[in-house]
């Protein structure tokens, strides 16, 4: 379709990729977080596998991609047929209370649209949108463009595209094995203060990379990737549980954690581009990092839960 008229192209693309894909794959991962919640599974080891597989398919899109790009849009067709196909026939065994508590009407509280508007008449869910919209729609803003940043340290694109796919992979294969072990620590220094520690790595790869002169550089600002991923989204559904009713966990993260951010992107990617083109990569990475940083610092207070001098005080007196 593209090749006949890229203007419709464009937009039927936009419109596929913005069902299937920006909505889809967050339902998922609400889907996900509740069956784990339901099945006592912890959530981070679930979302593990989720990282091996894009470890897996960072390697072989980045060499399929300098052969015939083409191939990779059948890879992502043929693997969205699949997980289509495994939804469908996933089935679910209710636990015996869940099941006795279904049956005598205790799980039957009406969710309606009314009760979702009254809890957005509170204000934790606006000063979670706001460290969402400052803190990670800012770093998806800075990674959408960083394999074009990364490349240009390489002596050519096919060169820096291999070799971005192989750090993705690496850093993946580390991001699945920390998300193993993310739940042990997010569960005892909290929600909140794994999102702050997500915040303050994201602020320092982005800052980070405005400062790089070299490939080895900004391999090793790729891989800070890693330790951020299972600390942002454990630490989100810990943190949306533990502040929230659990019947709105999906909503809640539906609409604060999804549909602000995706919203949000629209307007920061054009100030985004603006500045690549005003300032160069470095130049807007540098303005990026510090609004991110800005914003990790005001939900040290706009977040609710103990903070970090909450845990401080708690090993304080541990050790005591």
């Amino acid at each position: 379709l593209l090749q006949y008229n890229i203007l419709v192209g464009s937009i039927v693309g936009g419109i596929y990729l913005g069902f299937c894909f920006n909505a889809g794959a967050p339902a998922v991962e609400a889907f996900i977080e509740k069956v784990s919640r339901r099945s006592n599974f912890e959530y981070g080891r679930a979302r593990m596998f989720g990282a091996v597989g894009w470890a897996l398919c960072a390697s072989i899109v980045g060499i399929m991609f300098t052969i015939n790009n083409q191939f990779v849009f059948w890879l992502g067709s043929g693997c969205a047929f699949i997980l289509a196909v495994l939804l469908f026939f996933a089935k679910t065994d209710a636990p015996s209370s869940a099941t006795v508590a279904n049956a005598v009407g205790a799980n039957h509280s009406a969710f309606s649209l009314k009760l979702a508007l009254e809890l957005f008449r509170q204000p934790k869910p606006w000063f979670l949108s706001l460290y969402v919209i400052g803190v990670s729609c800012t770093y998806d803003v800075f990674d959408q463009q960083f394999a074009n940043f990364f490349t240009s340290f390489f002596a050519t694109g096919e060169q820096g595209t291999r070799v971005f796919g192989y750090v993705t992979t690496m850093g993946e294969l580390l991001n699945a094995s920390i998300m193993f072990f993310a739940p042990l620590i997010i569960n005892r220094i909290g929600g909140k203060n794994a999102l702050l520690l997500a915040g303050t790595i994201m602020s320092v790869r982005i800052i980070g990379s405005s400062f790089a002169t070299s490939a080895l550089e900004v391999v090793i600002l790729k891989t800070l990737h890693m330790f951020e991923v299972p600390f942002l989204l454990v630490g989100c559904f810990k943190y949306i549980t533990s502040q929230f009713e659990v019947r709105f966990s999906a909503t809640i993260y539906l609409v604060c954690f999804c549909f602000f951010k995706q919203l949000a992107m629209i307007f920061m990617s054009i100030l985004a581009g603006n500045m690549y083109e005003s300032i160069g990569f470095q130049g807007a990475y540098l303005v990026l990092g510090l609004v991110a940083l800005g914003f990790t610092l005001i939900s040290v207070f706009t977040l609710s839960g103990p903070g970090p001098l909450s845990l401080l005080r708690r090993k304080v007196n541990e050790v005591a």
